[in-house]
């Protein structure tokens, strides 16, 4: 590794142990890149609930201050903050799938983390035009065997245990095309809060003095499965450890963009943004409680975890600037668009946003009412996923998000014109779809499947949504 790059790490890793960084650099500066040649850095946060954040309203600010260079609030500052970005599902790789393919999970065929990508993905089209393409994540279903690794120049897997290697990988491979003006394309996924919730002990800040609370999987599960035992201390601890993960992800994000700005400096090109598109977004949130004792994600269609944060800054981008609302799956066709490069997809205007677990049940939302259905009365136990515990949804359920941000009590009866109209948007949403056959992978490997919440049953119901009566 070059003397250079090890400085980078090095300064990377400070941050990730003081948690504080403010930058101030004397490095050679020039020009901005001219809109053709900025490059694009793709960094994401597996299981980010937006709630939790400061910069999303949130009491406690765990990814840092305005006042930390690169943070995700300082971020926001410098570039323009989306209040509502919608994710496709609640699971990663349909979410992540419909990101890369900017198209629903039905239709690109990894509605189920035992189904593979069948649709292009938009990083090969980065690829085709010039971009060095490199990728690293921590979250090991990621991989080859469902199609994450396509387009990708160099591309890696970088389990929790080693998540600092994302960054630290990337900015190696990252040293020569920024020093040579070559076009880059990055992704970096961190892993922290998906669970288990177990911060590093600097990072475990928010945590009760006398709380020997493990925030593991056995707990989870547990609880999940025997709701009576969750009381609202118990689960206010295991939401701080939590908060503690984004903290420390958060930190590793810093790092990451803080490296990126020296690499640039070095070369005497300026700054990131200068030189680069920045975006920043998670793939789901997770529930934490909310409902049925649970407090992972792949079960849930609500809005604690189908909301997502999203950043985008560098050129092109307003400082400060907030926007109402896009689809998750929108968002790269955008941000490439605006960079000029030619694409087939396009985002489409929407009037409201739809997530849907397999072809079992699904969400609806337009900029003020979530209509929840499951088109079976059969299936009250909810999804199949682990743990073992119910996770029941409604037939059909109406939520105002204005009065019940959570989406608790059902008010469908006081607005059945509401809830008829939601139903009709997601039946024609259905309608056009052009479903994929499902394709269901063999032999992946079941213990990781379990571990991270996935262990789903390969089965596809052929649901379909129903029509007003």
């Amino acid at each position: 590794m070059s003397s250079l790059n090890n400085t980078v790490v090095q300064a990377a890793a400070l941050v990730v142990g003081s948690g504080v960084l403010v930058l101030s650099l004397s490095m050679p500066s020039c020009s901005p890149a001219q809109p053709r040649e900025l490059d694009l850095i793709l960094v994401s946060i597996d299981t980010l609930r937006v709630d939790r954040l400061g910069i999303y309203g949130a009491e406690r600010s765990p990814e840092g201050s305005v006042e930390q260079s690169f943070s995700i609030p300082w971020l926001a500052a410098n570039g323009t903050r989306w209040e509502h970005c919608w994710a496709p599902a609640g699971k990663t790789v349909p979410s992540l799938g419909s990101f890369f393919t900017a198209r629903e999970p039905l239709e690109h065929g990894a509605f189920s983390h035992l189904t593979p990508l069948q649709a292009p993905s938009l990083v090969s089209t980065l690829r085709e035009q010039g971009f060095h393409t490199l990728g690293r994540v921590a979250n090991r279903l990621l991989g080859s065997e469902l199609g994450f690794d396509r387009g990708f120049e160099d591309y890696g897997i970088r389990p929790r245990a080693l998540e600092p290697q994302v960054a630290s990988d990337l900015l190696e491979l990252s040293v020569e095309p920024i020093a040579n003006g070559e076009r880059l394309m990055l992704w970096a996924h961190f892993m922290a809060p998906h669970q288990p919730y177990e911060p590093p002990l600097s990072y475990d800040r928010w945590s009760r003095a006398d709380s020997q609370v493990r925030a593991n999987n056995s707990l989870l599960n547990r609880l999940h499965r025997q709701p009576n035992l969750l009381e609202k201390g118990l689960r206010e601890d295991i939401r701080n450890r939590y908060d503690g993960e984004v903290a420390y992800a958060a930190d590793l994000l810093q790092g990451f963009l803080y490296g990126l700005d020296y690499h640039y400096r070095a070369a005497g090109r300026g700054g990131l943004l200068e030189n680069a598109v920045v975006v920043f977004f998670s793939d789901h949130g997770e529930e934490l409680g909310d409902r049925h004792a649970y407090f992972m994600h792949a079960k849930s269609l609500y809005s604690g975890v189908v909301q997502v944060p999203l950043i985008i800054a560098g050129p092109g981008y307003e400082a400060g600037a907030v926007r109402d609302e896009i689809a998750l799956q929108d968002v790269l066709p955008l941000v490439m668009k605006a960079l000029d490069i030619d694409i087939i997809q396009t985002a489409p205007p929407r009037d409201y946003y739809v997530a849907s677990w397999m072809r079992d049940f699904y969400s609806l939302r337009d900029s003020r009412w979530t209509l929840v259905h499951s088109p079976s009365s059969e299936r009250g136990w909810g999804p199949k996923e682990p743990p073992n515990g119910a996770y029941p949804y409604p037939e059909l359920a109406l939520f105002d998000r204005e009065s019940d941000p959570l989406e608790r009590r059902d008010v469908g009866n006081q607005y059945p014109e509401i809830r008829d109209r939601l139903q009709h948007q997601l039946c024609d949403w259905f309608d056009q779809l052009e479903i994929a056959a499902p394709n269901f992978i063999p032999g992946l490997d079941a213990q990781m499947l379990a571990e991270l919440g996935y262990a789903e049953n390969a089965e596809d119901t052929g649901l379909v949504p129903r029509r007003p009566q």
